[in-house]
């Protein structure tokens, strides 16, 4: 699927961002306010080696408005839940 990132309201279920090596940070998902799907519906973020920047889809994480998982690993910044929390999304 391919989509203009800045315009982004809503991400399909099982959503992933992966293996991107020149993104920095997710500043076009700050629009996102839900993960849509029936059931389970999951954010994957890994292999980005230059993604130290998460800022954009904090407010998407600490609303928790998606059930099931919440995946962000081998990027150059791995922040959990927890760190969006305590306002941490950025290395």
């Amino acid at each position: 699927m391919k989509f203009f990132i800045g315009s982004l309201g809503n991400l399909p279920p099982n959503c992933w961002l992966q293996s991107n090596i020149s993104i920095t940070n997710l500043d076009g998902l700050s629009n996102l306010i839900s993960v849509t799907g029936d059931g389970y519906s999951g954010v994957t973020i890994d292999q980005n080696e230059d993604l130290t920047d998460l800022c954009g889809i904090q407010n998407l994480v600490v609303s928790n408005v998606f059930q099931g998982a919440y995946t962000v690993e081998f990027n150059a910044y791995n922040p959990y839940i927890q760190d969006f929390i305590d306002g941490n999304c950025r290395q």
